[in-house]
């Protein structure tokens, strides 16, 4: 690719190793903050004063969001998706309803067994 491509990606590599750095403090520090006083920021000015600052410092809100279900023990799926359920919990309960990823069903084993007589039947009028 050349040595301009490499300098590039390189740069871009040390800047968003700096920029993870600055995110896990604040996510970090605003935890620990909201877990000490609670995850209101109108009831807590540690937390409001720490949530301005990191604005500031231009942390991406997902980051503070996430920092504030974890100490307040939602688990995160409302607040962090705006209400909506992750792609991890739909899979997961798609997996429990016999529907694998993309909506194909998966095949049930039926109570008496894999083959025998209650399947017997199914495919005997199709030739």
């Amino acid at each position: 690719m050349g040595r301009a491509f490499q300098n590039r990606k390189e740069s871009m590599a040390k800047t968003a190793a700096a920029k993870t750095k600055v995110y896990s403090k604040y996510g970090r520090e605003i935890y620990v903050c909201a877990k000490a006083g609670g995850t209101d920021p109108n009831g807590n000015l540690a937390l409001r004063g720490l949530i301005e600052r990191a604005k500031k410092d231009q942390v991406p809100s997902h980051v503070i969001d996430k920092a504030l279900d974890k100490a307040s023990g939602a688990g995160g799926a409302a607040r962090a998706t705006g209400g909506r359920e992750r792609v991890g919990d739909v899979a997961r309960a798609a997996a429990h309803a016999g529907v694998g990823g993309g909506g194909v069903g998966k095949g049930a084993v039926p109570a008496g067994g894999a083959g025998g007589a209650s399947t017997a039947g199914a495919g005997a009028g199709v030739k």
